[in-house]
């Protein structure tokens, strides 16, 4: 059971196709670490991003399946608008983009952005997609308890050179306890 303080990651999953939702449903069950929702419109992800809590304990991830190949010039301006939109309401998003791509194709595609992570629509696709939302949220832990350590060696420095500081003007103003 997951402790009250714990992060909750956010998965928005805009498939209109319902194509991978019950797959990706399957792999994220745990309701009190990650939170999944479906929208099969645009605008409704719009809306729910903007009621969305944005903190340091909230993972948030979006997964966008593209419907047909990438090819068409369309989608990939689809999927930049899609991608232009999201990072506008919320900049520490994750994006993951299911596309349908061969596997001998390796470049990426103009429409694609260079941070957004692309899967090729395969069998392996469920798989790759999960491993990615689990790499993104061992990623934010890592960089949450790296943030905690370094406030707390900072605190600790704090509290010597107070008592350092203490120490010498003791010294000065009570000389006769010293010697």
């Amino acid at each position: 059971m997951a402790k009250s303080g714990s992060n909750l990651t956010y998965i928005f999953l805009f498939d209109p196709t319902r194509l991978i939702s019950d797959e990706v449903r399957g792999r994220f069950k745990n309701t009190l670490k990650y939170k999944l929702e479906n929208f099969i419109d645009l605008d409704e992800v719009t809306q729910t991003l903007k009621k969305l809590p944005i903190g340091r304990k909230y993972t948030r991830v979006c997964i966008y399946v593209m419907n047909g190949g990438t090819g068409s010039e369309n989608r990939n301006n689809d999927l930049a608008d899609f991608y232009s939109g999201i990072k506008k309401i919320d900049k520490e998003m994750n994006v993951i983009c299911l596309v349908n791509r061969s596997e001998e194709e390796t470049e990426k595609k103009s429409g694609i952005p260079p941070s957004c992570i692309a899967v090729p629509n395969n069998d392996n696709a469920i798989l790759r997609i999960t491993n990615h939302i689990l790499g993104i949220v061992s990623k934010e832990n890592l960089e949450r308890k790296y943030l905690s350590a370094k406030r707390s060696v900072q605190m600790l420095l704090l509290f010597i050179l107070f008592i350092l500081a203490l120490a010498i003007g003791s010294y000065f103003l009570f000389p006769q306890y010293f010697g």
